[in-house]
């Protein structure tokens, strides 16, 4: 990644013009975020933040994740982060480690199917730890089931009745059953009971005709099950399992995922991948919504004018209205549409920001801060 592109337009990140310290800009980022979600996940980041009171190293000491690792130093200074993947090839379903857990799990996954979510199955990569090491960074992966997200993840917040092992009746959640015990801190990634899909966050940036520089977002649809109607990074998914297990036991993480990135990439703003930058890690973290599920936040940017990168997505989203109409997560939109909020941070911040997109404007305020 050509460092100076960042350098150049560091002058004119408007966030940054009246902040004295990071942690304002993440501040700021949590005051645009919408609380609005759905039964099955409680989107208000305030709720996250008691949830899980008690993990260490939230992200800009206020925003609902924990950043296990920030690599914006190696992005800053061009240096190529390496995160090994240690590959266990078989694969993974979730289990139910007592009855109340399996009842609660069965009813909450029946009444997300039920809302028209989860509507079709996908192997996809689960992450099983993530910690540093000698060589930088080292997470351990193997396949699961997009359904196997489904009915953990992504339905934390159901309510559900169910049956205690005495035969009485109680009104309970996923969250609920998973926080017993647990004193404000996380279940551990390779908590048996949820699937903890491994999702990849791009912040991609773009420069306006003055040269500040722009963080791509997008409006969601208010059919998703995450975060609906949010304005959301330009790209976010969960990346799926490779077709053929990983020759080796040790890979490249970025080279594992990256066919998967670029094509989602595509799907979601119309851009080749010779149009931006190859994307680089820029954050680890767990994302405390869906109780740790492990969120890479990736950096790129592009030169193409703001006509042409609304044009790009437009046609895309025309085209997957007609090819994948059931995949369609994000809106079309015109130039300069409040339904494309391309955000110049600096302006006021928009309202109904997502968690994933104010960590987002987060990060790069950072980067660009060092």
């Amino acid at each position: 990644m050509a460092v100076e592109w960042l350098l150049g337009a560091a002058g004119s990140w408007a966030l940054g013009k009246g902040l004295d310290k990071v942690a304002s800009a993440s501040r700021s980022a949590l005051s645009g975020i919408t609380s609005q979600g759905t039964t099955f996940l409680n989107h208000d980041p305030q709720f996250a933040n008691q949830c899980y009171a008690e993990v260490s190293g939230k992200l800009g000491e206020v925003l609902p994740y924990q950043e296990i690792a920030d690599f914006s130093d190696h992005v800053r200074h061009d240096v190529r982060t390496r995160i090994t993947a240690q590959v266990r090839p078989e694969p993974f379903y979730t289990q139910a480690t007592d009855f109340e857990w399996a009842q609660a799990r069965a009813r909450a996954y029946l009444d997300y199917r039920a809302q028209g979510h989860a509507g079709s199955d996908s192997p996809v990569m689960r992450v099983e730890s993530a910690a540093g090491s000698e060589d930088g960074f080292e997470v351990v992966v193997r396949p699961t089931r997009y359904f196997c997200q489904a009915e953990s993840n992504l339905v934390l917040d159901q309510p559900v009745d169910i049956l205690t092992t005495d035969k009485r009746k109680v009104s309970t959640s996923l969250r609920r059953l998973l926080m017993s015990g647990a004193h404000g801190k996380l279940p551990t990634l390779s908590d048996i009971r949820l699937a903890n899909s491994l999702g990849v966050v791009v912040c991609f940036l773009s420069k306006n005709p003055k040269g500040e520089i722009s963080v791509r977002m997008a409006h969601r649809t208010n059919h998703v099950g995450v975060f609906p109607s949010g304005i959301h990074p330009a790209m976010s998914c969960a990346i799926k399992w490779p077709d053929k297990n990983p020759a080796g036991v040790q890979v490249d993480l970025m080279d594992l995922i990256e066919n998967d990135v670029e094509s989602e990439i595509k799907q979601e703003t119309g851009l080749e991948p010779g149009q931006y930058t190859k994307p680089v890690p820029l954050s680890f973290c767990r994302e405390f919504l869906r109780a740790g599920k492990p969120q890479l936040f990736l950096l790129s940017y592009t030169d193409l004018p703001e006509r042409a990168l609304n044009e790009a997505r437009d046609r895309q989203m025309r085209l997957n209205k007609q090819t994948r109409p059931e995949k369609v997560e994000v809106l079309g939109s015109g130039i300069l549409s409040s339904r494309d909020p391309s955000t110049k941070v600096g302006d006021r911040l928009p309202k109904g920001l997502t968690h994933e997109g104010a960590a987002c404007l987060f990060m790069v305020e950072r980067l660009l801060r060092r």
